[in-house]
């Protein structure tokens, strides 16, 4: 799920969007040093890994990655094991970004759901557009 999130966000970002990406719960895990096999393992059909697209996206649009607050701290780490460049989100700051007039969002992938409970975000991609 976490690949087709960073598909939607390079089509986005080609198509003009500043894109942003926030990495939440399991799909935090791209960012991480130390990642785990599923996200830097190639993918049908092009083999191309979630944590591979997400730095092709970064080099080629300048796109903003973070984290979740809540993340690191889930983790008991800090942000020193994550890749550079990937930062941390501020909830006022990205609650601001989100509510902004030019705001659009692109995609959301849930991960999966917990006992009939809503939807585990993984990874969130919004861009601001002109209007």
């Amino acid at each position: 799920m976490q690949l087709m999130s960073m598909v939607l966000t390079m089509q986005t970002a080609q198509q003009g969007a500043d894109a942003h990406i926030l990495l939440c719960g399991p799909a935090g895990d791209i960012a991480l040093h130390n990642a785990p096999a599923s996200a830097i393992a190639g993918q049908p059909p092009r083999e191309m890994s979630p944590r591979g697209l997400m730095q092709m996206i970064r080099e080629k649009t300048g796109a903003t990655v973070e984290v979740c607050a809540i993340y690191l701290p889930g983790r008991g780490e800090d942000a020193s094991i994550l890749l550079d460049g990937i930062g941390v989100a501020k909830p006022d700051q990205m609650a601001a970004k989100l509510m902004a007039p030019d705001a659009r969002l692109k995609g959301v992938l849930a991960l999966g759901s917990i006992a009939g409970r809503r939807p585990i975000v993984a990874c969130t991609a919004f861009s601001t557009t002109s209007l």
